[in-house]
């Protein structure tokens, strides 16, 4: 649906937004740290310097000349740490702009939604009519292929020949046997219902059942 992949798009472009600026503000980051460093050890420097100053050992002007490239590294720190306020500023501006586009786009596609909606119900429902159906397809088969056999014990226990019919009824399908004292039940339980639809998960157990009764023929 192409209103679908434009709102997929705009969840991108959120996702991408958010990216750059993190890792544009990690660079920055580290910057401060690296300059944090940087900056402290000059101001110790600075601070013995001072202290030499004092004492006569060495000129005002070594000091100052000094003094200043500490307060030019403390004003780009200042201005580094304002950088790293307006990247978070920006990055809550522009997130915050597709945010509004994507509401109004989710409202755009609202009426869409819930055709597409009603069309996955239906087919949920299709599918379970289609195995209802199966299943007595399959009780119809079943009972062709025993109808002999029954037929032949209701005659026998006409003529006294015997007392009961053991031929089962096709409700004996809802355990299939797999071999080996092994069945898997028909009927589909709550749980794996959920399963299938909150977690896309299928029992291994019925598909190694199904690849071993195919295995058969």
């Amino acid at each position: 649906m192409k209103m679908l992949k434009k709102l997929n798009g705009l969840l991108d472009k959120v996702d991408n937004t958010e990216a750059s600026y993190m890792k544009a503000l990690e660079t920055k980051e580290n910057e401060i740290l690296e300059l944090s460093f940087d900056l402290k050890a000059k101001a110790d420097m600075l601070k013995e310097l001072h202290k030499e100053t004092l004492k006569g050992s060495i000129s005002k002007e070594t000091y100052e000349a000094e003094r200043v490239e500490v307060e030019k590294l403390q004003a780009t720190l200042a201005d580094m740490q304002k950088e790293v306020q307006l990247i978070q500023e920006y990055k809550t501006e522009d997130v915050q702009a597709v945010l509004a586009e994507l509401e109004a786009e989710s409202r755009n596609i609202s009426a869409s939604k819930n055709k597409e909606m009603e069309a996955i119900q239906l087919e949920l429902l299709q599918a379970k009519l289609s195995y209802l159906e199966k299943l007595r397809e399959a009780r119809t088969k079943y009972d062709e292929l025993v109808n002999p056999a029954r037929k032949l014990d209701e005659l026998k226990i006409k003529l006294g020949m015997k007392k009961y019919s053991y031929v089962s009824g096709a409700d004996t399908l809802n355990m299939i046997s797999i071999g080996e004292a092994s069945y898997e039940p028909l009927r589909v339980e709550q749980k794996e219902v959920y399963d299938a639809l909150a977690y896309g998960r299928i029992p291994e157990r019925l598909e190694m059942a199904v690849e071993k009764l195919k295995n058969k023929k």
